[in-house]
């Protein structure tokens, strides 16, 4: 099996699991994608998740795709939203993109790290 459909196939299940749970697919990166959940959508950002997992786990054990294994991290905060040059919409923020990424690479393979920060 080829990687370009391993590739095709992950980037199907993360986008499929995104924007059937609320989210919206903000870009793909070389290993991953980006995705922003509005904060009436944060409970369906974590099953956004766990269903990519799922479905990675069924593909894998199926032999559909060849050893893709997704790490996850979710990072909550305040994001601008923004008209990129090349066209089409980005975001930025003061670091929750950045501690989003972090948390993956600090997961092993199958987890999901969720940073959340509560106010009292």
């Amino acid at each position: 099996m080829n990687w370009l459909s391993t590739i095709g196939k992950f980037l199907d299940i993360t986008t499929e699991a995104i924007t059937s749970h609320g989210g919206t697919v903000v870009k793909y990166l070389g290993k991953g994608t980006l995705a922003a959940f509005d904060s009436e959508h944060a409970a369906e950002a974590i099953d956004a998740t766990i269903r990519i997992q799922e479905m990675l786990f069924t593909e894998n054990r199926n032999n559909s795709v060849k050893e893709c294994l997704a790490t996850v991290g979710i990072a909550t905060g305040h994001v601008v939203e923004y008209e990129a040059p090349g066209g089409g919409l980005d975001y930025v923020g003061s670091v929750v993109v950045d501690r989003a990424s972090r948390l993956c690479d600090a997961g092993a393979p199958q987890a999901i790290w969720i940073e959340c920060l509560v106010s009292t």
